[in-house]
């Protein structure tokens, strides 16, 4: 499992939609369907029913779900605190002073 699955897992989930997913990531259909594949054969179940064009999360794929959204999260929040570190919104602050003031 990488994070690109779970981006496209998160993506079909959200759109329940392969083709719908894709557009979303700038990624055609067929890539969508790899990356899901991949994550499907890596975890040894099946993460959607697939109903024509739609497609449902299987009981699996509601696990997951939970997993990936807080994966995805803490990512984003990482990418934000080191973010404001490099830019000096947060770090450290050295206050110096001498006696006499």
């Amino acid at each position: 499992m990488d994070f690109r699955q779970l981006l496209a897992f998160e993506a079909v989930v959200e759109h329940r939609s392969f083709t719908r997913a894709a557009e979303s990531l700038y990624l055609t259909q067929p890539a969508i369907t790899r990356q899901i594949a991949a994550l499907e054969h890596s975890l040894k179940t099946r993460l959607f029913e697939r109903m024509g064009r739609l497609v449902q999360l299987t009981p699996s794929g509601e696990k997951l779900h939970l997993y990936a959204l807080e994966i995805l999260r803490l990512s984003n929040e990482a990418e934000q605190v080191v973010g404001d570190v490099e830019t000096g919104k947060s770090g450290r602050l050295a206050v110096g002073a001498n006696s006499t003031t």
